[in-house]
């Protein structure tokens, strides 16, 4: 046992060599063991019969069942220990606990995280664990406080933790977060809403998904329900309802998510679940006083949701265009996902200047009146379109065709693909290039209102404030069928449009 840590906060380490197994067991273990009041933690090498592998787990034990190795209370976790060998070098372990978090180190990475398995003021033993091994343990470490215990936080940037509990419930998520969700549209009324947000201590996303398909009994994790998601580092990450997560493996196809848990209710065809997910600032290589947003793409699996809103959606994932997590044009920052500085996102023209407003484009079209204009922003373009009908609209009807729906579609810098978003059942949807939209409706006055918002860096071509963009829009309504109130590649500048 080490000796002197037995409080809410500390760093152990210890180098580790195995130099032999001493009984017939193909896998023995080493590491450390946490233990409180009703649990332990043991966070090891998996030693295989040749002592040659580089993969360890974490699993959690209910006090006085040290013979537990499957699941149990849902964790045990697979982790990638590095590269350096235990029978040939020293392995250097390291335990990190902050409050109710744990950091899971080797050879000076951030491996594995977890929280929420000791209360935060519960004081806790520790110790090295191993059976069937002859070892060899030098350069032991240990701190509860003081500059050493400091420097540990700052080497490994790991914060207290402040943001979110990582429980499936996202009602101690901040309503300035929840403002702006990236909106997923599936089939039968079904949609995914996606939050995210950066914290000192890591990043947090979370999916609100209602769907018609649940599956979490399958060997791989892409077999189940799943989120999955990539940041701007480019690295596939996920979380599945089977209970694991993304950790690094052998080919690097996935990186770390730190912690993550889904909690689904409801029954066949109407599913309910929230995902929520914790990457800390050490499993990334960002840190929070650097790295002010942080770009992704997202999606989610849900089986036999197929077919819909053609183009938005591949197999059995669902996920808007340029919302594929291959390509990240949604933009987290410390509130949530970026919604512009200039203007608020509403559907409401009160805060738009005057000027740009009385020059704003307008015409007559079939049974339509229009206005539309948009200009260059501090932070990126603003626009908004309105269109006036003889006949009211009726917003709740739902097309499996996203062009049949009440739309407006949009190039900027003439390229592909465009940028589009449409309503359905009384909720707007759009592609993943744009950052903020909304909508109202005046069923008295038939008018029919689009405000949205592009963030510079999700436009094609955009280097800084001299640089051209041009515009056109297309808008569809059952009112009328499709017309282009820009029909031509348009100068958008500071002060609107150049027509």
């Amino acid at each position: 046992y080490f000796s002197e840590v037995n409080s809410v906060n500390f760093s152990v380490g210890a180098s580790i060599y195995v130099g032999s197994n001493t009984a017939s067991d193909n896998f023995p273990k080493v590491g450390f063991k946490i233990k409180g009041d009703n649990k332990e933690v043991f966070f090891f090498i998996d030693v295989n019969a040749s002592r040659n592998n580089n993969w360890g787990n974490y699993v959690v034990r209910p006090q006085g069942q040290d013979w537990i190795w499957a699941e149990t209370e849902g964790i045990r976790q697979y982790v990638f220990l590095g590269d350096t060998s235990y029978n040939k070098n020293y392995k250097d372990l390291e335990l990190i606990k902050v409050g109710s978090a744990i950091y899971f180190v080797s050879d000076g990475k951030v491996v594995q995280y977890a929280e929420g398995l000791f209360s935060e003021d519960e004081k806790v033993v520790v110790g090295i664990l191993a059976f069937n091994l002859n070892l060899r343990i030098q350069n032991v470490f240990q701190a509860s406080s003081g500059l050493e215990f400091e420097n540990k936080l700052s080497e490994y940037k790991i914060s207290a933790k402040e943001g979110s509990v990582i429980d499936g419930d996202i009602s101690d998520w901040s309503s300035e977060s929840l403002q702006n969700p990236l909106l997923i549209p599936t089939i039968n009324n079904k949609n995914i809403k996606v939050y995210a947000y950066l914290e000192v201590d890591g990043i947090y996303i979370a999916y609100d998904a209602l769907h018609d398909k649940y599956v979490n009994n399958k060997e791989s994790w892409y077999e189940n329900t799943n989120a999955e998601f990539r940041l701007e580092d480019s690295v596939r990450r996920y979380l599945n309802s089977k209970g694991t997560y993304s950790r690094h493996e052998i080919d690097s196809s996935c990186a770390d998510v730190g912690y993550g848990k889904i909690v689904t209710t409801g029954g066949a065809g109407a599913y309910h679940s929230i995902a929520e997910i914790f990457i800390p600032w050490a499993m990334t290589p960002w840190s929070y006083s650097t790295k002010l947003t942080v770009a992704g793409g997202f999606a989610w699996k849900t089986e036999t949701e197929t077919i819909f809103i053609d183009g938005w959606i591949n197999n059995d994932f669902v996920y808007t265009v340029e919302a594929d997590p291959t390509v990240k044009s949604k933009i987290i920052t410390r509130e949530g996902f970026y919604k512009g500085e200039d203007l608020v996102i509403d559907g409401n023209l009160d805060d738009w200047d005057n000027t740009i407003i009385s020059s704003s484009l307008e015409g007559t079209n079939l049974n339509r009146n229009y206005q539309t204009n948009m200009f260059l922003g501090s932070d990126g373009l603003y626009g908004y379109v309105k269109i006036t009908t003889n006949n009211p609209l009726n917003l709740s009807d739902f097309s499996n065709s996203w062009s049949v729906n009440e739309n407006i579609e949009f190039w900027i810098n003439n390229a592909d693909p465009s940028v589009r978003a449409f309503i359905a059942n009384n909720i707007i949807y759009s592609s993943g290039f744009i950052s903020s939209i909304a909508y109202t409706y005046n069923n008295s006055t038939k008018e029919l209102l689009f405000e949205f918002f592009v963030v510079y860096s999700n436009i094609p071509g955009y280097i800084n404030s001299d640089s051209v963009v041009t515009i056109r829009l297309g808008c569809a309504s059952i009112d009328g069928g499709w017309f282009m109130p820009i029909n031509t590649d348009t100068v958008v500048n500071s002060l609107g449009l150049s027509v």
